[in-house]
């Protein structure tokens, strides 16, 4: 009876964990206080708070030409920009859906941001809404209902096919915004 007893509970622990298996390959930075996905940096260029802070809105202005940006806080004053950012992204799949996410500045001796509350839309008919942290961690069956079909080469890849390109391009979001704000204007200025 005993014996009996402790296979039952291995089994139903061994089908709990398999039935949560991560379904991906990707691994994406989660801040260990929130447990979101966050993509976060900053840096102490050489430039006073009004022009961090102008270039920050002329990056926001710029970059999202492709897709949207809108501006929720912009308060010079606590040095903080808040904005919500939605880019549509093609996958090798040959899907295209919308990523969106809070981006949230802090400009004080430098600057400080952090790319976090990221959902995809338009994932599937039945789920125009899904969470990232539920994507990297939803079963195959989750996985399935999401792409609408019952995805035969598996979920791991279809779940990798979505997250890959998300992070590729949140980790060009993040190379633009740094660029754009640590750039040299001297030698710009020399040039005419």
């Amino acid at each position: 009876m005993k014996l009996l007893l402790t296979g039952l509970l291995g089994l139903a622990s061994f089908l709990t964990a398999a039935s949560q298996s991560l379904t991906t390959t990707v691994s994406l930075p989660v801040d260990s206080a929130t447990h979101l996905v966050t993509y976060q940096g900053g840096s102490k260029p050489d430039h006073s708070v009004q022009e961090l802070f102008d270039r920050a809105v002329e990056w926001l202005d710029t970059a999202f030409r492709y897709g949207t940006s809108e501006i929720r806080i912009a308060d010079i004053q606590a040095g903080k920009i808040v904005s919500r950012q939605t880019i549509q992204m093609i996958t090798s799949e040959g899907g295209s859906f919308d990523v969106t996410f809070t981006l949230s500045m802090l400009i004080q001796g430098g600057y400080k941001y952090k790319l976090t509350n990221i959902y995809f839309d338009r994932i599937g008919t039945g789920n125009p809404i899904v969470h990232v942290e539920d994507m990297m961690y939803a079963t195959k069956k989750q996985i399935e209902l999401w792409a609408g079909t019952n995805y035969f080469q598996g979920a791991t890849k279809l779940a990798d096919a979505w997250l890959k390109p998300m992070d590729g391009y949140l980790r060009q979001m993040e190379a633009s915004l740094n660029n754009s704000m640590t750039r040299d204007t001297t030698h710009d200025r020399n040039s005419w």
